[in-house]
């Protein structure tokens, strides 16, 4: 390092020093003793602003920030007593299964934890149950009425507009074609249905009993009298208290003077933790969030929508920088483009020949978004995360009779045996099929080589696990899918401690893809893309991302209510 850069570097370190006494100081004056955290809404995974607008405004915590907030009033000597306001929410079962996991380690530190339900359903009831004490307010629904999986059928609707599709899978449980070939779901789709909701519905009842002290039966036999009025709800032993919040807060023996909110609190102790580790030379670790579909090209980074070129350049540079010691990839994904999975995949094993790379699963990371994690030194997963779906899909839809519904004749001239193989006013020739297979079967290969080599599996064993078909988190750690239940702060302080970091320190964190600058949104305002194809319709979005190429990815989404 030059005599400048040692001169900054020194004057950087003395400055968080003096935050750190300054703000300490303050602390330790400040009166409180109970924090406040709304555990309704969405927590993003990572906050990304939609226009130059919201660069300023922003109010919700990331899943990490509230996380991160647990865990620090579970540090906290001074704080006595959590409250939580119970509203609906944006999780999935994995992520608040992490975020119960913050709530137990709340308790163990002898905290007092209260739940405030105002709606809730199974989601946010598995958080409110994990509290020392729940009350609800009059008018309060309680709705822990278990799991729903709806799958779309569009065969009917294609047949409708005279629109063939004609689709190749590779993987017998990689059902999402069934979407666009079939009304109904095949025995291959409903036994994986079932398995996956039997897995997913065992672990919400499990949960429950240990947080209520109650027998699975007993509970099976609530979440079937779900949903619950305020007073059905007290009956039941589901909640202790019918009242408000300032009768919640009386007989806590909580003062309004001395209740902090959580996002206020939060944002004060984050610049502490962010001034400690430039004190004390904390590694550098790279947090990159993969989430939503995966696509090919560029993407439109400055509206926070990233494509695969996007992803290889970061992680190009992440390899480079001699800053970053260690990378943790945070994956929520239910895949997407084969070719853009597979170019982030080889980047990501590029760079754990280079640093320490660490892979946690969020509520979904399936099919492309489980092909990008297996180049990982550790692969985390929550028992309820949605992974696997080893498979591929490709193909097209003859739209040839839906032209020909509105008078429009195509007429078609080729050279070139398979010239006419993607071209949507036609099925496949033999020729062209057979190109096509030869295609899938080589992406399918890809997939469960890439599989075997990063969880060091044999190709017979990857055989087993793949068709497509899908594991929770609970299924995958028995196979070797994946090797530890954990989150995504547990995955950054293995990170720390695989690049040098001492236990107990923080790491110094750099969330990527990195936030633009309203400037740069302003000026990006003019390029807004429109969507091609405006009409929201459950699998539509599924069908334009087949035919634009190989496909990896999901065929139905979870909703828990």
């Amino acid at each position: 390092m030059s005599l400048i850069g040692k001169l900054l570097n020194s004057l950087v370190r003395i400055g968080a020093a003096l935050y750190l006494w300054f703000t300490g100081m303050f602390l330790r004056r400040a009166a409180y003793d109970a924090i406040e955290i709304d555990l309704g809404g969405a927590f993003p995974e990572h906050w990304l602003p939609r226009s130059p607008l919201d660069w300023r405004r922003r109010e919700r915590l990331t899943h990490r920030e509230l996380l991160e907030l647990l865990d620090l009033a579970a540090r906290d000597g001074k704080i006595k007593t959590v409250i939580c306001r119970i509203r609906p929410g944006g999780m999935g079962l994995a992520r608040t299964q992490e975020v119960g996991r913050a709530l137990d380690r709340l308790r163990a530190a002898g905290k007092k934890t209260a739940a405030l339900i105002e709606n809730a359903g199974t989601r946010e009831f598995l958080l409110a149950a994990r509290c020392e004490k729940r009350w609800i307010a009059p008018t309060g629904l309680l709705s822990p009425t278990g799991l729903n999986m709806e799958m779309t059928y569009l065969r009917g609707l294609l047949d409708k507009a005279a629109v063939e599709p004609d689709l190749l899978v590779a993987g017998k449980f990689k059902s999402a074609a069934e979407t666009f070939t079939r009304t109904g779901a095949s025995e291959a789709a409903r036994e994986m249905t079932d398995g996956l909701l039997d897995n997913l519905y065992a672990q919400v009842v499990a949960d429950l009993a240990e947080a209520l002290g109650k027998t699975p039966a007993q509970v099976r036999k609530l979440i079937d009298g779900a949903p619950y009025t305020a007073a059905r709800a007290l009956k039941a032993g589901l909640v202790e208290r019918v009242g408000y919040r300032d009768e919640m807060l009386k007989e806590l023996e909580v003062k309004n003077t001395r209740l902090v909110p959580g996002g206020h609190y939060w944002r004060v102790y984050a610049r502490r933790i962010h001034a400690r580790a430039v004190l004390v030379g904390a590694p550098v670790v790279a947090l990159v969030h993969l989430s939503g579909a995966i696509r090919e090209g560029r993407g439109d980074p400055a509206r926070g929508v990233f494509g695969a070129s996007s992803y290889v350049k970061l992680l190009r540079r992440l390899a480079r920088d001699k800053h970053t010691k260690a990378v943790v990839l945070r994956v929520s994904s239910p895949g997407g483009s084969a070719t853009g999975s597979d170019l982030i995949r080889r980047e990501l094993e590029k760079l754990a020949g280079e640093k320490p790379l660490i892979v946690s699963l969020g509520d979904v990371a399936a099919s492309g978004g489980y092909y990008v994690a297996v180049p990982g030194k550790k692969v985390l997963v929550e028992r309820g995360t949605l992974t696997g779906s080893i498979g591929v899909i490709a193909g097209k839809f003859d739209l040839s009779g839906l032209y020909a519904k509105f008078g429009v004749r195509i007429e078609a001239h080729r050279r070139g045996q398979a010239a006419g193989i993607f071209s949507p006013t036609g099925r496949f020739s033999k020729i062209e099929r057979t190109r096509m297979e030869e295609v899938l079967g080589a992406m399918y290969r890809e997939f469960k080589q890439a599989v075997a080599a990063g969880r060091k599996l044999s190709p017979e064993r990857v055989d087993e696990l793949a068709e497509g078909r899908v594991w929770t988190g609970t299924e995958a750690l028995s196979a070797k899918l994946a090797d530890d239940v954990g989150g995504v702060n547990e995955a950054l302080r293995i990170a720390k401690l695989e690049a040098g970091g001492v236990e107990g320190e923080p790491a110094h964190i750099v969330e990527y893809p990195v936030i633009p600058g309203p400037l740069k949104m302003l000026m990006s305002l003019g390029a807004a893309t429109r969507d091609p194809f405006p009409l929201s319709l459950p699998g539509l979005e599924i069908a334009q991302a087949i035919a634009a190429g190989p496909y990896m990815g999901l065929p139905f989404e979870l909703k828990i209510h």
